[in-house]
């Protein structure tokens, strides 16, 4: 399920725009965000990551983690280059897995690869937590750093799951 959802947040983004926010608590109103976006020719508005909080595997991304957006809120502009490559590189990676997600799709909502399930089984199912989302979306906002305003202030984390 989180997956999914991780999909479909990419999906609204690319095709859609405006703004995502996990179910957190926000400090301030978002509109003054979207205009800072919508009347510029950025292409998003977000927060700065935090030091352990990169899913990049790249360690130059990690090495800069204040490039890249928290990844639980942020406004984007509809089919921009960002969230093209965002979205055709989530595409990428569950094409090369098709075969395996059919063979081994998820039983728990939160299901990852080498995970003990409910029932004592090691999971098969083929992706790693942040395999189609956080480690594609920091490598993305590293890449286009300078198309980016990070004005949103940051999602208060505290009690995250």
């Amino acid at each position: 399920l989180v997956h999914k959802a991780d999909y479909l947040r990419t999906y609204v983004m690319h095709h859609y725009g405006g703004g995502y926010s996990d179910i957190k608590r926000t400090s301030k109103d978002w509109n003054t965000f979207f205009d800072n976006v919508n009347n510029t020719d950025y292409w998003g508005n977000g927060s700065y990551e935090h030091s352990s909080g990169c899913a990049s595997v790249n360690p130059e991304v990690c090495k800069n983690y204040k490039t890249l957006y928290q990844n639980c809120a942020y406004i984007f502009k509809p089919n921009t280059p960002f969230t093209k490559e965002w979205i055709d590189t989530l595409h990428q990676k569950l094409d090369e897995k098709y075969e395996l997600l059919k063979q081994y799709p998820a039983t728990e909502p939160r299901e990852v690869i080498g995970m003990e399930k409910k029932n004592k089984e090691i999971s098969k199912y083929p992706l790693q937590w942040a395999e189609i989302l956080g480690t594609i979306f920091h490598d993305i906002c590293y890449k286009y750093k300078h198309k980016l305003l990070y004005e949103l202030p940051p999602i208060n984390t505290d009690s995250y799951l």
